[in-house]
C-alpha cells in the first residue's frame, strides 16, 4: 500500500513483512497497480472512540465506586512533619484542593505560552 509519494519517492508498506520500504519513482523493478478497495470495512471516528470507551469500561468496572464525598466536606488536611519538636501544619481540604487545582490551570497556561510562543521551534517546546 502506497503510503505517500512525492516527486521522486514513493513511502509504501508491505504487508506481508510489516515494514514501510521508501523506493525511487524510477525503479525499474516496480509497477504501480491500480487502486482497489479495501477487504474491511473502514475505521471511522466513532468507532475509534466508541472502542476507546469500552476499553474504559471494562477496566474500569473492576474498581467499585464508592462514596466518599460527604464524610470529608469540611475536613482537614494535616501534614505531621518528621521532626516532632515541629508543629504540623493543618489546612482546610476544600482550600487545599482549590490550590491544586490553581496550579493545574497555572500550568496550563504556561503550556499554551509555550505552544504559541512566536521565537521557539519545535524542539525548544518539547525541552521545555
Amino acid at each position: 500500500m502506497i503510503l505517500s509519494l512525492d516527486d521522486t519517492y514513493y513511502k509504501i508498506y508491505f504487508y506481508s513483512s510489516e515494514e514501510v520500504k521508501i523506493l525511487a519513482r524510477d525503479y525499474e523493478g516496480f509497477t504501480v497497480k491500480e487502486a482497489k478497495a479495501p477487504d474491511f470495512p473502514i475505521l471511522t471516528m466513532k468507532d475509534v472512540e466508541k472502542a476507546i470507551r469500552e476499553a474504559l469500561m471494562q477496566t474500569s468496572e473492576r474498581a467499585p465506586i464508592v462514596l466518599l464525598g460527604s464524610k470529608w466536606i469540611g475536613g482537614k488536611v494535616v501534614f505531621e512533619p518528621n521532626d516532632e519538636s515541629l508543629q504540623p501544619k493543618k489546612i482546610p481540604m476544600s482550600a487545599f484542593f482549590h490550590k491544586i487545582v490553581m496550579v493545574r490551570e497555572k500550568l496550563r497556561v504556561l503550556e499554551q505560552n509555550i505552544s504559541n510562543h512566536p521565537k521557539l521551534d519545535d524542539e525548544d517546546r518539547v525541552h521545555l
